[in-house]
């Protein structure tokens, strides 16, 4: 099975598309990391990318890829070559504490678009971790969630992504000040995809595939 998967992905595309219709239990996941994980390792491969890609992001194997790096004493190359590419909603509600919101410039802080951004992720951190039973609240819960979705999370970003453009010149400027910058580091925390350009193992939902992926840079 691995070097059937290693013989289509070298193939140069000349093979078409490549089925592997197999029942559950036969290893087709643990052989394409596998082969990930060889691949990556290679000289000749360094600029190709691999996307791994799954209708639930659930069922998307980040561990188990994490663990090939992990035996192989080589966990910090698994840092620097992996990004799971969530929603920017998502992903913001997963990452934002209030000790990174400490970070944050006064000036962006100040806001109106950042103080709803941040009123809006603590409501929807603290159901989720509550949990209400009242079905009231949950659809409450749920008709903030859709804005924050919709509105408020676009319009954050859309105001990050003005600051730094005017602020910086050009998509390698912005990248290092999210990089180095102390003003901007937390960017990177926020929105992981950020450096999707420079990450070379990409793991996503089909729907945020097929969806646009704004990096901010």
């Amino acid at each position: 099975m691995y070097q059937a998967i290693k013989t289509y992905c070298e193939s140069g595309g000349s093979a078409g598309l490549f089925l592997m219709d197999m029942p559950t239990g036969f290893g087709k996941t643990y052989s394409v990391l596998r082969y990930i994980f060889d691949a990556c390792q290679l000289e000749e491969n360094r600029e190709r990318r691999y996307f791994f890609i799954t209708p639930l992001k659930k069922n998307l194997p980040i561990q188990e890829l994490r663990a090939h790096f992990e035996q192989a004493g080589k966990l910090s190359q698994f840092e620097e070559k992996f990004l799971f590419i969530d929603s920017n909603s998502e992903s913001v509600l997963t990452h934002f504490t209030e000790a990174l919101a400490r970070e944050i410039p006064l000036p962006i802080t100040k806001t109106e678009e950042f103080q709803r951004f941040r009123q809006e992720v603590q409501f929807l951190q603290t159901q989720r971790l509550k949990r209400p039973n009242d079905p009231a609240l949950r659809q409450m819960a749920k008709g903030i969630e859709t804005s924050f979705r919709e509105r408020t999370e676009p319009a954050f970003r859309r105001m990050l992504t003005g600051i730094l453009a005017r602020r910086f010149a050009g998509v390698r400027e912005r990248l290092e000040a999210v990089r180095t910058d102390p003003d901007w580091k937390w960017v990177g925390v926020l929105y992981p995809a950020v450096f999707t350009q420079e990450r070379q193992i990409l793991f996503l939902s089909m729907d945020k595939f097929l969806a646009r992926n704004a990096t901010l840079v």
